[in-house]
């Protein structure tokens, strides 16, 4: 039979082939339980250091920054989103430039519940009540009928590298 080990530091593993067999499990047992302590109490001061950095000036300073740069963010965005629908209702192209695009997408809306759920009665017998999916895929490849819409929305997308 071949045994080879396992070197953990303070840790003798010996492989058979029938299986581990551990030296002495309580020195393992024990090595673990301290282990796993060490890492809780780093945890716990990890969590202290994270909440004092947190309630520091220069956190909240960090904050005021990234939240008034989000906030420019949505402006831009919003200025491109204005001047491509502009332009795409006048023109009908969908490249606006290079890196802002638009996508039409097929907007499902219902209009009148107890149409819809008439309508799936008739259509899909022993529906108790419509699946809403199933007749917005369905009203998506075919056709709109009386108690739904249908329409077509165009929609910006900015590209994440600029």
């Amino acid at each position: 039979m071949v045994i080879s080990y396992l070197i953990i530091p303070g840790l003798r593993i010996a492989h058979a082939e029938r299986g581990i067999e551990v030296e002495n499990i309580e020195v393992v047992l024990q090595e673990l339980k301290a282990v796993r302590e060490g890492v809780e109490e780093v945890k716990a001061k990890m969590k202290i250091s994270l909440d004092e950095f947190q309630a520091s000036k220069q956190w909240q300073d960090m904050q005021l920054t990234r939240l008034g740069l989000e906030t420019q963010i949505e402006i831009l965005e919003d200025r491109i989103k204005e001047s491509a629908i502009s332009e795409f209702r006048v023109s009908q192209n969908k490249n606006f430039h290079q890196k802002v695009k638009i996508k039409i997408f097929k907007v499902f809306k219902v209009v009148d519940p107890e149409k819809v759920t008439e309508w799936c009665r008739k259509f899909f017998v022993g529906a108790l009540k419509p699946d809403m999916k199933m007749v917005e895929d369905y009203v998506k490849g075919n056709a709109a009928f009386d108690g739904v819409e249908l329409t077509e929305e165009p929609r910006v997308q900015i590209a994440k590298e600029l």
